[in-house]
């Protein structure tokens, strides 16, 4: 009797806040406000603790407020959804420059993979540091955007320990479902890679 009651309790709860959700999403058209609406949300109904310093750190170390918010409100129970149109992989490559601390990188790296391992709904995380070539390869299949955003929250820290090491982006190519390339070339061309490509899924 007990458990049914928590199971009736926690599905009330997911009750109001998908309300609350679907009506910022009304209310606001501002992508921020919105993010702080529905992190304001899960911290009134206790779902995730307060995230104000995660977001201030991770604006310290360079991360835009807007992404920052982003990041954080997909902490709580329900604010990292799968993506209704599938998942989207992404294929990426970091050059080690000739005077870089290669232990370093290769260090940043290995926590950087961790922390993706550790992410909410990431159905391939395979990450390997080539020698020969010098070159952290990086494949990841995730299930949709505030997946990704869930993934920069937790894996900027160390991305920026990979750069300061001395690795650059070299180049960055995602497959996505054709409705979200939009959103996937938004994201992913501020990392600066110097080849992109964002197509859609035929499949």
């Amino acid at each position: 009797m007990k458990n049914l009651l928590k199971k009736k309790s926690f599905e009330q709860t997911e009750l109001r806040v998908q309300y609350l959700r679907n009506k910022s999403v009304l209310k606001f058209s501002n992508t921020t406000q919105l993010h702080q609406a529905q992190q304001n949300h899960c911290i009134m109904f206790g779902l995730f603790p307060n995230t104000d310093k995660k977001k201030e750190e991770l604006v310290a170390l360079g991360l835009p407020e807007a992404a920052a918010s982003a990041a954080v409100a997909t902490d709580s129970m329900f604010g990292c959804p799968s993506s209704t149109y599938g998942p989207s992989t992404c294929f990426y490559t970091h050059v080690i420059k000739p005077d870089a601390d290669v232990e370093e990188v290769v260090k940043a790296f290995d926590a950087y993979a961790e922390a993706a391992k550790n992410s909410k709904k990431h159905r391939v995380v395979s990450h390997s540091y080539n020698a020969s070539t010098r070159e952290l390869i990086s494949i990841e299949t995730l299930e949709g955007p505030e997946v990704m955003q869930n993934h920069i929250g937790n894996c900027f820290p160390a991305y920026t320990k990979i750069l300061a090491a001395g690795a650059e982006m070299n180049e960055c190519i995602c497959i996505c479902p054709k409705e979200e390339i939009q959103w996937w070339e938004n994201s992913l061309k501020a990392w600066g890679p110097k080849r992109f490509i964002v197509t859609a899924n035929h499949v």
